[in-house]
């Protein structure tokens, strides 16, 4: 018999980093059932990063509906997600800090991680740039 995190993780995989694969499924199950939450924030350490942005995506907007529901698991936005090198995750974790309450230890992070994003995003807008400059683009 599949859990209920191999259920949502099947939900969560698939298709291309464009795509939200059958997300759309996975939040009503969530609302329905709250105790899920912690299934869900687990597939945050996923081995697919699709999975692990689709997650954090869902976590991400339950926050902003339920707060308490996620609140305990508010860490994850300023561990080793904070600093992925995929835009498409930090975009969800500077979305989220504004949520919670932090401690002041950490609000250092906090704040770090915005500063991070944003220096993070200029080096791959250069990047890109750099390449369709030299195509001739």
């Amino acid at each position: 018999m599949r859990t209920r995190t191999g259920e949502i993780r099947m939900l969560l995989s698939g298709g291309d980093r464009r795509s939200i694969a059958d997300s759309n499924r996975v939040r009503p199950m969530i609302e329905a059932d709250p105790s899920l939450v912690s299934e869900l924030v687990a597939l945050t350490a996923d081995e697919d990063w699709l999975v692990v942005q689709r997650a954090l995506d869902l976590v991400e907007k339950l926050a902003h509906e339920h707060p308490d529901w996620i609140a305990p698991y508010k860490k994850i936005f300023i561990g080793p997600l904070a600093v992925s090198d995929r835009w498409e995750i930090r975009l969800q974790v500077v979305r989220a800090l504004p949520l919670f309450r932090w401690s002041p230890r950490q609000l250092d992070r906090v704040e770090e991680s915005p500063s991070k994003a944003l220096q993070a995003r200029a080096r791959h807008v250069r990047a890109r740039l750099g390449r369709k400059c030299a195509a001739g683009v």
